[in-house]
């Protein structure tokens, strides 16, 4: 089976506190996957360590087959935390809005 993501027993310690312990995925291509837990689960930080934002304090993992390479981060985009939308906007008028910022030439009619 092919993997869109793989995690290795990937942890992350700040100073003497494990926010991330030892976990491991797999995310099949073409899945829809979701992360749930409490508030402190480490959710978040793991989204941190797959889009380059903050580096794992052990484990590794692959994204698209590729180990932790910028090259992998340019075709994927991440929301943590909060929606990057104006919410008195329509899903259309947003998609209008931020489309000059994220205009690729893959995406062309």
């Amino acid at each position: 089976m092919e993997y869109i993501l793989q995690t290795d027993n990937l942890s992350k310690v700040y100073g003497t506190k494990t926010v991330l312990n030892h976990v491991s995925i797999h995310v099949p291509k073409k899945s829809i996957y979701g992360l749930v837990g409490k508030n402190g689960a480490g959710k978040t930080t793991l989204m941190r360590i797959i889009c380059g934002l903050t580096q794992q304090s052990e484990g590794s993992y692959t994204l698209l087959g590729k180990s932790n390479e910028d090259v992998v981060r340019n075709r994927m985009g991440m929301l943590i935390e909060k929606p990057g939308i104006y919410e008195h906007m329509t899903a259309m008028e947003n998609l209008q809005y931020f489309f000059p910022y994220v205009w690729h030439p893959i995406w062309r009619p």
